[in-house]
């Protein structure tokens, strides 16, 4: 199909293909009820503004990001390296509750993170002044790593 023409109905990118942002938007539209466990963010986001009836900036000035970035999560442009911050997924699950953490989590393809209560963050931090500088050092690069290997992590 790469060498067909484009189309005013079917645009491309530069390669001839269609772009990713618009095989999602026309995978959602075919079936609605394909199957989501393999549905990726952009199209958890595409679903999300369909099922709400919101628009990009409307979610970016839910979850506190720029129009901008929500755009590049939906056209795949950004976001798929590191992915987005913790805290905007978090707050996407919040003011959209018809999509759980775990959903959003999944369609990142990286597990997710576990809650910290009062009582963890407190031993976690008394454990950590107990160390020596050099173990504390070790300790940061440890947990540094951990947390790398989750935002990298495809399932």
């Amino acid at each position: 199909m790469a060498d067909a023409e484009p189309t005013a109905d079917r645009p491309t990118d530069p390669t001839g293909e269609p772009t990713a942002g618009q095989n999602a938007a026309r995978n959602v539209a075919r079936d609605p009820a394909a199957e989501r466990d393999e549905e990726d963010f952009a199209q958890l986001l595409i679903r999300l503004k369909q099922d709400y009836k919101v628009s990009e900036s409307e979610i970016a000035r839910r979850i506190g990001v720029s129009s901008a970035t929500v755009n590049h999560w939906v056209h795949r442009k950004r976001g798929y390296g590191r992915g987005p911050q913790r805290t905007s997924l978090v707050t996407l699950s919040e003011e959209f509750p018809r999509y759980s953490l775990d959903k959003i989590y999944a369609s990142l393809g990286r597990p997710v993170p576990g809650t910290v209560s009062r009582d963890k963050e407190a031993e976690v931090l008394t454990v950590y002044a107990d160390l020596t500088e050099v173990q504390q050092e070790f300790t940061l690069i440890q947990m540094r790593a951990l947390r790398e290997s989750n935002l990298n992590k495809r399932t």
